[in-house]
């Protein structure tokens, strides 16, 4: 198998992650973007924009997260703040 076919294979087979948020499911895939960069990307769910589980999700929890999408253990440390900062029913969609 050449280079280039072991990479088409691992672009195939690359990470892909469901997390689950109050009533939403977001989707992550690491693959490069148009730059080549290696990215998780994010697949929101329909009306997930300005719901309580949107702020969770990018005030409380992304705003303080030492990882940046396009590191591997973004996913990990993640979900690691997800477990130290539980998403609350009655959270504020104010912050």
């Amino acid at each position: 198998m050449t280079y280039e076919e072991q990479a088409e294979a691992w672009i195939r087979s690359s990470p892909f992650v469901q997390i689950t948020i109050g009533r939403f499911t977001l989707k992550f895939k690491f693959k490069a973007d148009q730059d080549w960069d290696w990215v998780w990307d994010l697949t929101e769910p329909d009306n997930f924009e300005g719901t309580p589980e949107d702020t969770y999700f990018y005030k409380t929890i992304l705003r303080d997260l030492p990882a940046n999408w396009h590191d591997i253990e973004f996913i990990d440390e993640l979900l690691e703040a997800m477990k130290n900062k539980p998403f609350n029913q009655g959270e504020s969609n104010e912050s």
